[in-house]
Order: structure tokens, then sequence, then C-alpha cells
């Protein structure tokens, strides 16, 4: 038995029913509605893909946000240094120490002493006969410090250059005293 040989109880065949919007399903045949087992599968295959996708860019993305952060602190944290030193150095009278180099810088200035030395990591300064005072953060480790007094030499003046590491990364910073 076809569906074009069935007839409704209106005497309506299948394709007349189709136009007047009713639809006639013979008995014994369900239709089925939903997914199949295949589609399901298909589609959490497709969504675990996208989402993987998405968590490795987020992921990406926030470790990139940190080394960017860490590179941004190093750098601001060596401008302070040398900001401070060349702070120090300007209008300095004498430079006390180092001699030729050394780890620990004193240089005299409006008749006070201004030492900079690093101490577990830590550059600090100290001006006078005051307790020493950090430059730096305790989340920053400071290294190779190293201080060089440079005689004059001809029309050039006496320089002091200073070296310093923070987080592998190398600062070299040179100043000129002038009278």
């Amino acid at each position: 038995m076809t569906i074009h040989s069935l007839e409704n109880s209106e005497g309506l065949t299948p394709l007349e029913v189709k136009r007047h919007g009713r639809l006639l399903i013979p008995r014994g045949i369900r239709l089925q509605t939903g997914f199949t087992l295949i589609e399901v599968v298909v589609y959490l295959g497709l969504f675990a893909i996208i989402m993987g996708g998405v968590f490795t860019v987020t992921y990406q993305l926030i470790e990139g946000n940190e080394r960017t952060h860490s590179r941004v602190l190093v750098q601001e944290e060596g401008n302070f240094i040398q900001r401070k030193l060349d702070w120090a150095l300007t209008g300095a009278t004498q430079i006390i120490a180092p001699t030729s180099t050394g780890a620990v810088l004193t240089i005299e200035k409006d008749s006070s002493t201004i030492t900079f030395s690093e101490s577990g990591g830590v550059l600090e300064m100290a001006e006078g006969g005051n307790a020493p005072v950090p430059l730096t953060t305790e989340w920053l480790t400071v290294s190779g410090v190293n201080f060089e007094q440079v005689p004059p030499s001809g029309a050039e003046p006496p320089a002091v250059q200073a070296t310093f590491v923070i987080a592998d990364r190398t600062f070299e910073f040179t100043k000129y005293l002038r009278k």
C-alpha cells in the first residue's frame, strides 16, 4: 500500500492533504524526530574542537600579557635606578668610592655623602648618616652591581659607569661629572 492510494476521512489524496496543511501518516509508520547518534557524536566532536581552540587562544593571551607585564616591570625598575643615579651624580663634587671599580658607589654632593650598594638582591641608597633606602622592589632581584670611576682624559671630565642586572637584563649607565 502506498501513501498515494490512501485517502483520509474527507476523501482527500495525500497531495490534496498537503495543500490543505495536513499530513496523513499510515498506521505502523512512525515519524522520526530528533538527531541520530552519529549526528550527536559529530556535533559533540565539533564543539570539543572549537572549545579547545578557544581555551588555547585564551591561555596564550593571558600568558602573553603576563610576560609583557614582567618585561615592563623590569624596564621600569632599571629606568628608576638610572634616574636615581643621574640625580645623585648631577652636581656631585667628588667620587669617594670606588677608586677604580667596585660594588659600592660613594659620592659627595652638597656637603653630604650618598652611597649606593647592593644588599640581598636589593639596590639601596643611603644619604648622609641615614639608614639605606631600597630603590628596587622585593619582586625583582638586582645582581652584578658594578661601579667604575673613569678618570678624565683630555677634555673629557671624569665619569662614573654603572652596570647592574635585573632579571637577566643588563643595564648600563654612564654619567660625566661636570663642574
